[in-house]
């Protein structure tokens, strides 16, 4: 337990950094190297961007296939942020602690905690598609 509140700590003052360099509305954070989770993460972003109308938003990441997604037109309002593990595990940490909802999401239903999401895979033609679209971004509305 003590490791995990040194890593919130340390967490907490890598938030403040991130959040007075970037001053972005929403940070996106993709703790998992699953391609599922990368793909629809991304492929699903503009429409998250478009319902929430964000115009800078910060992905956050430590798995460079993620810059395969970023298109040529988004990298205006989108910005890359590649953190090591262990700095991922801090910003985790911190927001298993504190409720950062209003500015962070976090594209994992294993991380910080395991929510059993993953569970519903396959059951009724779940997909990761869905479990990002209706659980993580919480967007409206019918899958296109």
């Amino acid at each position: 337990m003590y490791k995990e509140l040194v890593q919130a700590a340390i967490g907490k003052i890598y938030k403040n950094i991130l959040f007075k360099k970037y001053k972005a509305e929403k940070y996106i954070f993709f703790p998992e190297s699953e391609n599922a989770y990368i793909e629809w993460g991304m492929k699903l972003l503009p429409q998250y961007m478009m319902q929430n109308s964000f115009n800078k938003v910060v992905i956050i990441f430590n798995d460079h296939s993620i810059k395969n997604y970023i298109s040529k037109d988004q990298k205006t309002k989108i910005k890359l942020k590649k953190v090591s593990k262990w700095s991922m595990n801090c910003f985790l940490s911190y927001y298993a602690l504190e409720d950062m909802s209003s500015k962070w999401t976090v594209v994992s239903t294993k991380y910080p905690y395991d929510t059993g999401a993953e569970r519903l895979l396959g059951i009724k033609g779940v997909t990761y598609r869905d479990i990002i679209y209706y659980d993580i971004y919480k967007l409206d509305g019918e899958l296109a």
